[in-house]
């Protein structure tokens, strides 16, 4: 008799061979099979059972923390409810809502959610891929088998890209500034993708961007009520 015994294929279990002493009778006596020869081969492959979403796990920073536009991807361990690795095959769905954390709601409930490219590698993995483009708070959900679970659901924080000269923008008081008056000008920076700048204050409270004005000598004969 030969018993497999481990989580996966059977290249990650162990093998445990032996004989029964009488198998004329209903007593199963199992005695491990040493050096002697197998008078009654069998063998017994233990399978892992239905996946359990509760059990299986995930991992990966990309879980909680990407950038717009970034390539990101993770990995998710199919389990039974004994903790068995599964063989694979199983429907493996993943989706990203953008989210209201203080509100605990979706903030456009009729936006399509995103979703992600899920490779199933048949031996109890998967590997999650997806991109991003719109910055800001998601919801990220796994479910396997129409059941959520994998530690899910997750809040995944997308920070928007470098600042991209050709988005952004500035605005002020244009039309007013006159020499020797105090006039304000304000820099909206976006990203390549749109998304406005968001820095945490406390790690930089001056923003995370040095931006320069260049202030251009005027020449010819201007007008003084300007």
């Amino acid at each position: 008799l030969k018993i497999y015994v481990g989580r996966g294929g059977v290249q990650h279990q162990n093998l445990i061979e032996g004989y029964d002493k009488n198998p004329s009778n209903s007593i199963h006596e199992f005695e491990l099979l040493g050096n002697r020869s197998n008078q009654n081969p069998f063998s017994l492959l233990v399978a892992a059972g239905t996946t359990d979403a509760l059990v299986s796990t995930s991992s990966g920073s990309f879980l909680t923390l990407t950038t717009a536009g970034l390539a990101s991807s993770f990995m998710l361990t199919a389990k039974d409810k004994h903790e068995n690795l599964s063989p694979g095959g199983d429907s493996v769905s993943v989706i990203m809502i953008l989210w209201d954390p203080a509100r605990n709601v979706a903030v456009e409930p009729d936006l399509k959610p995103e979703s992600a490219a899920v490779s199933d590698n048949s031996d109890g993995s998967y590997h999650v891929a997806y991109r991003i483009t719109r910055a800001g708070a998601y919801r990220l959900s796994v479910s396997i088998n129409g059941q959520e679970g994998m530690g899910s659901p997750f809040l995944l924080e997308v920070a928007s890209s470098p600042a991209d000269p050709l988005k952004s923008y500035v605005y002020g008081d244009f039309s007013s500034i006159r020499a020797g008056v105090s006039s304000s000008l304000f820099v909206q920076t976006r990203d390549g993708f749109g998304n406005a700048v968001r820095v945490d204050p406390a790690v930089a409270p001056a923003g995370s961007e040095r931006i320069s004005f260049e202030f251009c000598t005027s020449v010819g004969q201007q007008d003084e009520s300007v």
